[in-house]
């Protein structure tokens, strides 16, 4: 596992995440997974945010038959804080 995090909590807070995750199968000899995920936020206004995330999901060789090897999205999001 490979982690890297970087944030900034001065105005404007800005945060930054990535995790990359490969870990092959111990019981199917050959199989390989990984997992990728990134998010970022950043806070326009005092207690508004917005963020962005990525994720990508990898299979050599899926359960499935018809399954797809790679999985992968982008979501967008916005926030408030309410009550601090």
């Amino acid at each position: 596992m490979i982690q890297y995090k970087k944030f900034r909590y001065i105005f404007p807070k800005i945060s930054i995440d990535a995790q990359y995750i490969l870990y092959p199968s111990l019981t199917d000899w050959g199989r390989v997974r990984m997992d990728l995920q990134i998010n970022m936020s950043y806070e326009f206004f005092k207690d508004f945010n917005v963020g962005l995330s990525f994720y990508d999901s990898y299979d050599n060789r899926p359960s499935a038959k018809a399954a797809s090897t790679n999985d992968f999205g982008i979501n967008f999001t916005i926030g408030y804080i309410f009550g601090k």
